[in-house]
This record gives structure tokens, sequence and C-alpha cells, in this order.
């Protein structure tokens, strides 16, 4: 309460607007802060030979499948998988559904999607199994 009232009184003097080095902390949390969280995008992109899982922020971080790596693949519902952190490394922001991915040695990667079953189905078709 008091932090409130001494910020507010300081506004009011503009003993902040009128102190220099505040103008770069104005700057990043009014400007660069939400230009940056509204940049925040999941991608994800079958390719012909490749699965594309990325977050573009400023910049793109993806990481590349390949379709001879995947062992299986099927619907899971992310839920089904809160518990089981340390086994499956997850891509899924806010989909309630995704394509559970095992792949060759062993590892699963949960991929979260709006539409899931277009998704496993563009995996099944370059896999070359589109059943």
């Amino acid at each position: 309460m008091w932090a409130a009232f001494d910020l507010s009184d300081a506004l009011e003097r503009s003993e902040i607007i009128a102190n220099p080095t505040t103008i770069p902390v104005f700057l990043l949390l009014g400007v660069l802060l939400p230009v940056f969280l509204l940049n925040v995008k999941m991608v994800t992109a079958v390719r012909r030979d490749h699965l594309v899982i990325g977050l573009r922020l400023l910049w793109f971080q993806n990481r590349k499948i390949a379709f001879a790596e995947i062992r299986q693949c099927s619907i899971q519902p992310r839920i089904s998988h809160e518990y089981a952190e340390l086994m499956v490394k997850k891509y899924a922001v806010w989909a309630k559904l995704g394509v559970l991915i095992e792949m060759a040695e062993g590892d699963w990667v949960l991929v979260g999607s709006q539409r899931p079953q277009e998704l496993l189905d563009a995996i099944r078709a370059g896999r070359g199994n589109p059943t």
C-alpha cells in the first residue's frame, strides 16, 4: 500500500519521469516487452522428409525430427502426460490434444496442435504409411 502511494506521489511530482535513468526502464517495460510477447508463436511444419517443431521468438528456435527416426505416433491428450515430465519432451502450449511421437531411440515427444488429426495424417503420409 505504501509503495503504491509513494509511486503515485512521485509520479505526481514528476520525480520519476524527470530522472533520466528511469527512461530505459519505461522503454523496456512499455515498448520492448509487449513487442516481444506479441511475437512469440509456436510453429509446427511438416516438410518432405522431416517434421519441424519450434518456438518463434525474435529468432526461431526449432527441432527437426526426421521421419526415419519416428517409430510410431498417435493422438493423445496433453493432460495424460502432465506427470511424465522426465519421459516426454512436450511442445504443447495451449492445445488440449497432441500427437505423441515415439522416437527410434526410445524418446517421446508430444506435439500440441489445434488440429491433431491433420498433423498425424501429414506425419503418416510423410513416413509413407497413411494408415
